[in-house]
C-alpha cells in the first residue's frame, strides 16, 4: 500500500471484501508498506489489527503467510 495517499469508506470495504474472499478459501490477506495516514484511518475503522496485520514490507508479509 506504499502508493496510496489516503483511503475512504470505499477503499477499507474493498480490503474488507478481499479478507472475506480469502478467509472463504481458508487464506490470509496481510498488509504491508501501509503509510502513516491510511493506517491511522484503518485503526479508527476497528480493522487494524483485529482485522489485518501491517507488515514494514513486503517479504515480512510473505514470511508471516506461511
Amino acid at each position: 500500500l506504499a502508493n496510496v495517499p489516503w483511503a475512504n469508506s470505499l477503499g477499507i470495504g474493498i480490503l474488507i471484501s478481499a479478507y472475506a474472499s480469502a478467509k472463504r478459501e481458508n487464506a490470509t490477506v496481510a498488509l504491508c508498506a501501509v503509510p502513516e495516514r491510511v493506517l491511522k484511518v484503518l485503526k479508527i475503522c476497528g480493522v487494524v489489527p483485529t482485522v489485518f496485520e501491517v507488515h514494514a514490507d513486503a517479504e515480512k508479509a510473505v514470511a508471516t503467510l506461511g
